[in-house]
């Protein structure tokens, strides 16, 4: 610049250069932009740059103006001054004539416009999407109002293509997203829903609330499944057909009805979920069967039908007490189907009767029948996602297996008592002197006399046996799978469920039978129950070899020689120093697992403790 120019003027100029060095370097950057990303740049990028671009021809435009005003006023001085009339014309023209100080307040709006796209292009570097715009949408805020409105005149342009993605995405469930700028991304692609999709939560515009962006998420993941698990694409493309989509300026598009333009987006994107969870529940509902599964998957993994599963202990039994090598699933299988059809389960749907089925798990060296038959239960697409995938499977299995054993072992207490029970009416309970040979012998009369006082024992330990299985059944099946299945139903019906929701209230419901049905406490529980099962059928195997010995002597079939004596009296006092030693063993258990359950924050755990010890039978033999 002339060093003659005064220092107000040098100051003028200074500012008039400012929007030329800004729209230098913003074009540079437009231009680097372009030459070093081109078409792998995001659409949102694309857009912002186009934005930007006509930002500036509309900025070259009103320079065009005022120089095309300037050139006016330059023609019209040389007029006059030909005409020797320049007073006159400056006293008309005053005014409207274009001054350095009127350049700078004329350009006053556009330099803030310039400085803030050249802020927007250097801060935008390495962003994406939903992230561009939250950095345009926060200048909407600005204290000053020239940079606020221009940022909401920018911002709907730039949103366009994230826009589209979106309305795709919500309308028809496809996410057409080439450059990944959407905050909804494809994730384990092998996968059919569980981690199918992913939110990217740095990815959502500030200006979407984050229950907005989750309900987005769903709808489109919702629609995916519709679409594809459930085989329902006449639905999506009438729905898709009839869809109001989304506009590109309703968020952030003016300060004074921000709250209104969010409230309308938000009641849309609310109806537009509800509409597709709807339709997503009674598809799942009338099409597909899913509360009539699940309560299957409840009457016979959680073995809920009564006389289905006692008829199947019955029948199944003797083929299970054999060596699991000696198994062959098609006698499973047909033991199965005479338990149907003998109890009331034959009048079950016969979608869930097909889907049920017996099997038996890896064999182990030793393994008995009764370890390694399970009931298995088998549904198809889409309810395999829903409430069947391999972890609900496994936890079904686990809990099965759980059940049975117990099953098994009141089955088999429960025979012997009524056997015992038979004797003793029969009057072959004890033994009768009178019954064999020698029957005045001592030493008859002294192991009769130990017999009588044993089976004293044995029916008290059946007791104590039958109330700690009666009461530990009643607690399971009452208090914690029938409890447990009316907080599912309520939670499947209060309201439309997503399918992520409806995953997660039936894992609940998994969790809490796992959990209060003392399966959840680890090593803890499971190590104190596993030993008490364990116990009471080697009670009822001592119990079988004491009775065998009781009638042998009653029939007379026993030997009475001294040598066979003595053998008999040794195998008595074996099985009654067994008999003692397993009482001794299910009384302490049972006197650990009650301390136990006593210090658990679960109100319905610790009164099943309080039941197992009703007459402080076990707190005694504590203190």
């Amino acid at each position: 610049m002339p060093e003659t120019l005064a220092w107000p003027k040098l100051g003028l100029l200074n500012q008039l250069l400012e929007p030329a060095i800004l729209y230098k370097d913003i074009k540079t950057k437009l231009s680097f932009r372009e030459k070093h990303q081109g078409r792998s740049a995001g659409l949102v990028e694309q857009a912002l740059c186009s934005a930007i671009d006509s930002e500036l021809q509309n900025y070259l435009t009103f320079v065009g103006v005022i120089e095309t005003e300037i050139r006016r006023q330059q023609d019209q001085n040389t007029r006059d001054n030909n005409h020797n009339n320049n007073s006159s014309t400056r006293g008309r023209g005053n005014g409207s004539v274009i001054t350095l100080r009127r350049c700078v307040v004329l350009l006053q709006e556009a330099t803030l416009g310039l400085r803030l796209i050249h802020s927007i292009l250097t801060e935008s570097r390495g962003l994406v999407g939903g992230q561009i715009l939250s950095l345009i949408h926060n200048y909407t805020y600005n204290g000053d109002e020239l940079v606020a409105r221009f940022a909401q005149r920018l911002l709907p342009k730039v949103s366009v293509p994230f826009y589209d993605v979106l309305n795709r995405w919500i309308g028809t469930g496809q996410l057409i997203d080439p450059h990944e700028e959407f905050f909804v991304q494809p994730g384990d692609q092998g996968s059919r829903w569980e981690g199918r999709f992913v939110l990217v939560k740095d990815k959502v515009p500030s200006y979407m609330k984050p229950e907005v962006a989750q309900r987005v998420f769903q709808i489109g993941k919702t629609l995916y499944f519709v679409r594809v698990a459930c085989d329902n694409r006449e639905w999506v493309e009438e729905r898709q057909a009839g869809f109001t989509a989304l506009d590109a300026g309703s968020y952030g598009s003016g300060r004074e009805d921000v709250f209104t333009t969010n409230q309308r987006l938000e009641r849309q994107i609310n109806d537009a979920y509800t509409d597709v969870v709807r339709h997503l529940n009674h598809t799942l509902r009338e099409k597909f069967g899913l509360d009539r599964h699940l309560r299957g998957l409840k009457n016979y993994l959680l073995l809920g039908k009564g006389d289905f599963v006692q008829l199947l202990v019955e029948t199944i039994a003797p083929s299970l007490d054999k060596p699991a090598v000696q198994l062959f699933r098609h006698h499973l299988t047909a033991t199965l189907e005479t338990a149907i059809l003998g109890s009331n389960a034959h009048y079950d749907h016969e979608d869930v009767l097909r889907c049920l089925d017996a099997r038996m798990l890896e064999l182990g060296h030793g393994d008995i029948g009764w370890d390694v038959f399970t009931l298995d239960y088998r549904v198809e697409q889409p309810l395999d996602t829903v409430i069947l995938d391999k972890a609900a499977t496994k936890e079904y299995l686990r809990v099965f297996n759980f059940l049975w054993r117990i099953k098994r072992v009141s089955f088999a207490l429960n025979r012997t008592w009524r056997k015992m029970a038979t004797m003793e009416r029969s009057g072959r309970l004890y033994i009768r002197l009178d019954s064999h040979n020698g029957g005045d012998d001592d030493s008859t009369i002294e192991l009769a006399s130990y017999i009588h006082e044993l089976w004293k024992v044995v029916r008290a330990t059946t007791g104590e046996m039958l109330h700690f299985i009666n009461e530990l059944q009643y607690y399971i099946n009452y208090e914690v799978i029938e409890t447990s299945w009316v907080q599912l139903q309520r939670d499947l019906t209060e309201r439309y469920l997503s399918v992520d929701e409806i995953i997660s209230v039936h894992r609940e419901y998994l969790a809490r039978i796992t959990y209060k049905g003392l399966l959840g406490g680890g090593e803890l529980y499971m190590g104190e129950l596993h030993e008490i099962l364990k116990n009471i059928l080697s009670f009822r195997a001592c119990v079988e070899g004491l009775h065998d010995i009781t009638n042998r002597y009653n029939s007379g079939a026993a030997n009475t020689s001294a040598s066979g004596s003595g053998a008999d009296e040794k195998r008595v006092l074996n099985i009654g120093g067994l008999i003692r030693e397993i009482r001794v063993g299910f009384e302490d258990t049972v006197e650990r697992l009650v301390a136990q359950l006593n210090k658990q924050e679960d109100g319905e755990m610790r009164f099943l403790g309080v039941r197992l010890d009703f007459n402080g039978f076990y707190s005694s033999r504590m203190s």
